[in-house]
């Protein structure tokens, strides 16, 4: 049995052939109790998900059926293995402590993007003609995904900074949003997909980065740019796929998850959150005129013509 620094009370007690950690009032702690002054993890989750942890890696002395000393290595003694330490160290460590870092530089690169570049210029008038951009259904599912991506990356965010207990009335909010979520993917996933499929046009938009950097020129495209079409795959279908499957895995597993499961679903929620970031940028800031088309559907004829040359004259067909 270890103390804690103050010598008031174990950092962790065996019970029942399992390791148990407790406070400086010997209260059995747990994962999202914050404990006082002294306890172990106290500073965090990474005070125990460490590799010099003496929670995980240190030894505890017990006695076996027949009175005989038997000395447990913490880890082993609580049936987990080396690796699935290590992994646990590298999502509380690293992912948890620096991945709201990769919002920040995605911020600071919109920032210096429309600083140095600026957005696509383009002069339009109220009484400009307007064409049918998206159906009243393609809206709906993206409003529907937006509103539940961004209740989910709220509360993660305050699970992940331990503003807000994981074992809190969000957690099971977290849960129900997190499967409302899925089905809109796959609602949003099964009606845009045809649209991004790549095809010989997005050569030259990729060439010329879409007009976004040191070359302006209007750049061909179909309903969805190149750029949008990389988004679409990237984001929505392989991170939608990710984030989906070990949320769901998270949720039926009732806390019985590999700890894989957990650190890849953080590391996919983080990576489409800062995507998500860029997104948003890109369609307000970046090309001033696109937010109204999936606010009401619609969009300047002038507008369609220098975003999506190859879709606009279809559509005038």
């Amino acid at each position: 049995v270890t103390s804690t620094p103050d010598g008031k009370a174990p950092g962790y007690i065996v019970k029942d052939g399992k390791i148990i950690p407790v406070d400086n009032a010997g209260t059995v702690l747990h994962h999202g109790v914050v404990g006082p002054t002294g306890c172990m993890g106290k500073k965090g989750c990474a005070d125990c998900h460490s590799n010099k942890s003496k929670f995980f890696f240190g030894t505890t002395t017990t006695t076996d059926k027949n009175g005989n000393p038997v000395t447990l290595v913490n880890y082993k003694s609580m049936r987990l293995t080396h690796r699935s330490i290590e992994i646990g160290v590298i999502r509380e460590s690293l992912i948890k402590r620096y991945g709201a870092w990769l919002f920040l530089l995605v911020l600071a690169a919109s920032i210096g993007h429309y600083v140095i570049f600026g957005p696509h210029k383009l002069k339009l008038s109220p009484k400009d003609p307007e064409i049918q951009r998206f159906t009243l259904f393609e809206r709906f599912i993206h409003w529907m995904a937006m509103l539940c991506f961004a209740f989910l990356s709220v509360t993660g965010i305050l699970f992940i900074l331990h503003i807000e207990s994981p074992t809190s009335a969000l957690r099971g909010l977290h849960g129900e949003f997190g499967v409302a979520f899925v089905l809109v993917l796959v609602g949003l996933v099964s009606t845009w997909w045809r649209h991004a499929v790549f095809s010989p046009c997005d050569r030259e938009w990729i060439c010329k980065m879409g007009g976004y950097l040191w070359i302006k020129d209007c750049c061909p495209a179909d309903k969805f740019n190149a750029g949008q079409k990389a988004f679409f795959w990237a984001v929505a279908v392989m991170g939608g796929l990710v984030i989906s499957g070990t949320g769901l895995g998270l949720i039926f597993g009732h806390g019985k998850a590999p700890a894989w499961v957990y650190t890849l679903h953080d590391l996919a929620a983080i990576a489409l959150i800062a995507g998500i970031i860029g997104h948003i940028y890109l369609g307000i800031f970046a090309n001033p005129g696109t937010l109204q088309s999936i606010i009401t559907g619609r969009v300047k004829a002038k507008w369609a013509e220098h975003h999506h040359s190859i879709w606009a004259r279809k559509h005038k067909k």
